[in-house]
């Protein structure tokens, strides 16, 4: 499903995947394309955005793509041979909403319209309404459109009105019913197809079917509406998709899509055979961490000073956002492992995350921490809440390789995690302490007024060296031990926010 109609669009979010899924729409014989990328990354959004006519304007210089977007999410409740009937009637359903009308040309391939029709038409319409409900729809606005249909067709001129149409009727019942022929499925497929060929040449443009959603269909239920969609939308007599549409979009996550294949039909299935008659070319994935990494500074800060002037609130903000910190850098490692959404980025630019100055935390019996004047603990605070937990936080970490992470970047915050595990001997102590590290005995030198005054840096050294050499060189971490810190140091944020 679409983001949030509140979030409004941002031209930096999708430069570069514009171009790029361009190159991929146009590429010559690409007519069944597979979209895939992670749940929340933003699919929907972009493709929303991507077929907007003021878009292809901007990009294009014309309105090049007509396309039907729809979310079949509801279509599991339905048998195989509904599932098709459904689809076809949320297309309908799109036309009207598109201002589609139907011309008398568009009936030619069938010699008339309903005489028996006109005289039936409630009972017609009411077969619609009744299966709106089963797939989503919102009543009231499908029934007004389908009022203006009703007048469309008691306006079609009464010679073109003979028994033979009485094929339409029986597959408006035949939904009602559940039952259904191939043959009243081609009359309306028939009519579906030709008005999307006379759409093509009345505007030059192509039309695209996209499928969305499909992350969001029980996995029971998924294979089987895939098989259905293959089924119905394959060529036929020569078309490339047997409904009419130039290009049909299936979006959704390959990679979930494989595991769930997999845990159904055993390891060694081919995965690759099945899912290759979805697309023509090659499979499309939108990747956006160059666009999350963008906006990622811009969630990061945005914070509301709970409690404070515009003046104290704007002197608080320059104090946390001096210089980078270590939670931003791990915030930028989790969206290039993907753990991190669009959709969780800009629910972040548009919710400002809440700091009280009035909050200490309680790091043992006699020691309490104010968290506002301590930009590590207001930085991870912000990293939380933009993963949803200390717990989740450390899954995801946890699952990215040790080289995953760049020593060089993190090396300088370690001191600091150090600090703070160590409350018990650090807290309350000035200049070189002992503090047992990785089972190893350590000094750590705390300049004065730390952790309130931090211009001076920690040090930590090794003890034996400290009559060797004047200059004692601050002990280098291995990534092993950057690990081992960042798992401490999480676990003691989980125990003291409270």
């Amino acid at each position: 499903m679409a983001i949030s109609n509140k979030k409004e669009f941002r031209e930096d979010l999708f430069n570069f995947p514009f171009n790029n899924f361009l190159k991929h729409l146009q590429h010559e014989g690409n007519d069944r394309i597979l979209f895939s990328g992670k749940f929340g990354i933003g699919k929907s959004f972009f493709l929303d955005h991507f077929f907007k006519g003021e878009t292809q304007m901007k990009k294009l210089k014309k309105v090049q793509y007509n396309a039907f977007h729809l979310y079949p999410i509801n279509y599991s409740i339905a048998s195989n041979e509904d599932v098709f009937r459904y689809l076809k009637y949320d297309i309908i359903t799109s036309f009207l909403m598109k201002g589609v009308t139907l011309k008398e040309s568009d009936y030619s391939y069938i010699d008339s319209i309903p005489s028996y029709l006109r005289g039936n038409m409630l009972k017609v319409f009411a077969t619609l309404i009744f299966m709106i409900p089963k797939i989503g729809k919102d009543v009231y606005d499908s029934y007004e459109k389908l009022t203006e249909l009703k007048k469309d067709f008691e306006a079609h001129d009464e010679k073109a009105r003979t028994a033979e149409g009485d094929r339409f009727l029986k597959f408006m019942e035949s939904i009602e019913e559940k039952e259904g022929s191939p043959f009243e499925n081609n009359v309306v497929t028939k009519l579906i197809s030709t008005v999307l060929n006379r759409l093509k040449e009345e505007t030059g443009q192509e039309n695209i079917l996209i499928i969305d959603d499909l992350d969001r269909i029980d996995p029971e239920h998924l294979f089987r509406l895939l098989n259905v969609f293959a089924a119905h939308l394959d060529e036929s007599n020569g078309i490339k998709n047997k409904l009419g549409f130039d290009k049909v979009i299936i979006v959704c996550d390959i990679n979930n899509l494989r595991n769930i294949f997999k845990a159904k039909y055993g390891i060694q299935t081919d995965f690759n055979g099945y899912i290759d008659k979805f697309y023509s070319i090659d499979i499309y994935h939108l990747d956006n961490r160059e666009i999350l990494n963008n906006i990622s500074y811009e969630a990061f800060k945005n914070l509301r000073i709970l409690n404070q002037d515009d003046r104290h609130h704007a002197i608080y903000l320059e104090m946390f956002f001096r210089k980078q910190s270590l939670p931003l850098i791990l915030l930028r490692t989790l969206i290039s492992y993907g753990f991190v959404s669009l959709r969780t980025l800009l629910t972040r630019t548009e919710n400002k995350i809440e700091i009280d100055p009035a909050y200490y935390l309680k790091i043992d019996d006699m020691s309490t921490v104010s968290q506002i004047n301590n930009h590590l603990f207001v930085h991870f605070k912000i990293l939380k809440e933009i993963v949803g937990g200390y717990d989740i936080l450390k899954d995801h970490l946890n699952r990215i390789p040790l080289n995953g992470f760049i020593l060089s970047e993190v090396s300088q915050y370690l001191n600091q995690l150090l600090y703070y595990i160590c409350h018990d001997q650090t807290l309350r102590a000035k200049g070189d302490i002992t503090v047992i590290f990785n089972n190893v005995e350590f000094c750590l030198r705390i300049p004065e007024n730390y952790p309130k005054d931090t211009t001076k840096d920690l040090i930590l050294f090794n003890p034996k060296l400290s009559n060797m050499i004047t200059d004692l060189p601050q002990y280098k971490y291995t990534i092993k031990e950057f690990n081992m810190l960042l798992n401490d140091f999480l676990d003691l944020l989980r125990r003291i926010e409270n």
